[in-house]
């Protein structure tokens, strides 16, 4: 199978230089932010790329692929809701408390 040179061209240029510019930002823009957040963007890549690939070409997700993107999503909001719930928690029992009697 020979593939034009034109369209060689244009995967390699896609390939180095799209690839490349990206993770150059990506790298850059990880030094304003927490690593958690970096790793909450990495984890819900998979899904974005599901979701952009169902609405860009149609591709269906197989009910198993649905149950991992609800899984990974499912944890993303876990893990980002978790200290604010956290706190409001704490917050109710440390109101609940009684009050101390004076000794």
């Amino acid at each position: 199978m020979r593939v034009p040179i034109e369209i060689a061209a244009a995967i390699i240029g896609l390939a180095a230089f799209a690839s490349a510019d990206a993770f150059l930002v990506q790298a850059w823009a990880q030094k304003f932010t927490t690593s958690a957040h970096v790793g909450l963007l990495f984890t819900a890549e998979p899904v974005a790329a599901a979701t952009l690939a169902n609405l860009w070409s149609g591709e269906i997700l197989s009910p198993r692929q649905w149950i991992g993107a609800t899984l990974i999503l499912g944890g993303i909001v876990l893990v980002v809701l978790a200290p604010a719930l956290l706190v409001a928690l704490r917050g109710r029992m440390e109101g609940q408390r009684p009050p101390e009697e004076p000794t």
